[in-house]
């Protein structure tokens, strides 16, 4: 007997047959009204979606190395997949150290430039409080000189007016 014949369900001979026996592949055998009840009853999960954008825990990463570190006691390890080969294992280890440390090094030159940017700001900034003062000092508070480096001339200024009691 095979699967079609022991199910309780007829099975339309037009459905392809599939080879693994996943919930999803079985579903595909059943009639379209049975594939929902099969796949509430099996509780299946609904496929996660990786997303690749964010950066791994540092605690993923460290169980990572560890575990290639144990695959070295593991003899006669054949690959099934060109990823999982020992060779590619080794290379993508290096990659990620290597990157690891550019983006340490890079980190830190950032770091370095911030301050630097942020100091020569703070200059920039203390040395136009300080040439503004001079222009005050020099030409007076209502001068034409104050107002086009950015004060209001005091002559512009509003009066205060008395309140009527």
């Amino acid at each position: 007997m095979n699967l079609c014949e022991t199910t309780l369900y007829p099975v339309q001979r037009q459905r392809p047959t599939l080879h693994h026996s996943t919930p999803e592949n079985l579903a595909l055998l059943l009639p379209r009204s049975k594939t929902a009840n099969l796949l509430t009853l099996l509780r299946v999960p609904p496929m996660a979606i990786v997303d690749t954008s964010r950066r791994l825990q540092t605690r993923v990463i460290l169980q990572d190395v560890e575990s290639y570190e144990g695959f070295n006691a593991v003899n006669d390890y054949i690959a099934r997949r060109p990823e999982a080969t020992p060779e590619a294992l080794q290379a993508n280890l290096a990659t990620m150290q290597a990157k690891q440390q550019k983006e340490t090094e890079l980190a830190a030159l950032a770091k370095a430039a911030a301050d630097e940017a942020r100091q020569a700001e703070w200059d920039f900034h203390n040395s136009v409080i300080a040439m503004k003062e001079s222009v005050r000092g020099l030409f007076g508070p209502d001068s034409h000189e104050a107002q086009a480096i950015g004060y209001k001339k005091k002559s512009d200024r509003k009066r205060p007016r008395r309140r009527a009691a």
